[in-house]
């Protein structure tokens, strides 16, 4: 959905262990499930998105600003727009 309707880049996370998911504990399954699921995204829509390359982790890079709110956002599944993942949930902003 997202190309027909002009987003040129996409990027997904799974849940991962922290904020209220910080009590899940990962089995050997859920990696491999994981790993699965995060192939078929990346055939599927590989186009648009993104990847972090390692160089890209140097000190430099490392120092900039996070780019929550201005360069990234999360919408949860209820449609609330977040600056980013480790907000308040319980604060909307948008």
């Amino acid at each position: 959905m997202c190309p027909k309707i002009g987003v040129n880049a996409f990027s997904y996370s799974p849940i991962l262990p922290f904020g209220k998911a910080c009590d899940y504990i990962w089995q050997y399954e859920d990696i491999v499930r994981l790993s699965e699921e995060d192939k078929y995204v990346k055939e599927k829509y590989g186009h648009i998105i993104p990847y972090i390359q390692l160089k890209e982790f140097n000190r430099e890079y490392i120092n900039r600003n996070c780019g929550a709110g201005w360069k990234y956002i999360v919408i949860d599944p209820q449609f609330y727009v977040h600056p980013c993942v480790m907000a308040d949930p319980k604060k909307i902003l948008w």
